[in-house]
């Protein structure tokens, strides 16, 4: 999994030192933020004794989110997209050796951009492959990543993954002689599938976020004279839009001969624009 930053290799704070703390993750829709751990904190102690005894305060913009979204990590929802995310640290016996004497704030986070596909089916912020069998069934293959904080002696923190047992996701997909992701097509924080018909027709399968889908709906019709003319595209894939929102759009390359490529811009709605 990509971190948003590396440790920069400093030591163990002292009680006048300011340490910048690092925000973990990646500013998708989707994923999963919170502190990168290292030794900053280790003086901070709580009532029994223990250590790195501190409170997390997450922004969005520069202001808190409010107080249901507060904790050591940070699920990025649909709302936050196109702002910066950024985390203020609270130690709870500031001044103390090895504990930094007052509240420390991250660097913010690029903007945030809509989920990609790299961010799973579960709503888990996973890596999870979808595969279609010969006979139509759709087999979603889940994956779990455990954080573990790490030794902090070099790149930290790090993610063990493991595969979760296959399921079959849905039945009759083998109607579509295309079938592709946009990532999260309809802005909802979800990636969807994209299937064609025989018939040309352009079907969007939004994703519920748990490995299951919401009703379908029609986004493209087929047939030489429509615009787009999904019944000729040869092939289909995806690619990140240049406006401020980043949402995925679908591109249809026409025939080989002409190579010529179309972008149809998702509306965050569900629907397709046109090139």
């Amino acid at each position: 999994m990509a971190l948003a930053a590396t440790v920069a290799g400093t030591g163990p704070a002292t009680a006048d030192s300011q340490p910048t703390p690092v925000i973990d993750g990646v500013p998708y829709v989707g994923a999963e933020l919170r502190r990168q751990y290292d030794y900053n904190y280790w003086g901070c102690r709580n009532p029994d004794g223990t250590s790195e005894a501190i409170t997390l305060e997450w922004l969005r913009d520069g202001e808190p989110l409010p107080e249901e979204r507060q904790g050591d990590t940070l699920r990025i929802l649909p709302e936050d997209m196109g702002s910066r995310i950024s985390m203020r640290v609270h130690p709870l016996t500031p001044g103390n050796q090895g504990c930094p004497t007052g509240t420390q704030l991250s660097s913010e986070t690029q903007p945030v951009k809509a989920s990609s596909r790299a961010m799973g089916w579960t709503g888990r912020g996973n890596f999870e492959p979808l595969a279609r069998t010969y006979d139509g069934r759709l087999i979603l293959y889940p994956r779990t990543y455990t954080y573990d904080k790490g030794a902090c002696e070099g790149p930290c923190p790090a993610y063990r993954r493991s595969w979760d047992e296959p399921r079959q996701v849905g039945q009759g997909w083998n109607v579509f002689d295309i079938v592709f992701s946009p990532g999260d097509f309809d802005g909802d924080g979800c990636n969807d599938l994209l299937g064609r018909d025989a018939a040309g027709k352009l079907f969007l399968y939004p994703g519920d976020g748990e490995g299951g889908w919401l009703p379908r709906e029609q986004v493209g019709q087929g047939g030489p004279s429509s615009t787009p003319s999904w019944a000729r595209a040869t092939s289909m894939a995806t690619a990140p839009t240049m406006c401020w929102h980043a949402m995925p759009q679908a591109v249809c390359s026409s025939t080989p001969a002409t190579a010529k490529a179309a972008g149809f811009p998702g509306n965050r709605l569900g629907g397709a624009g046109r090139s």
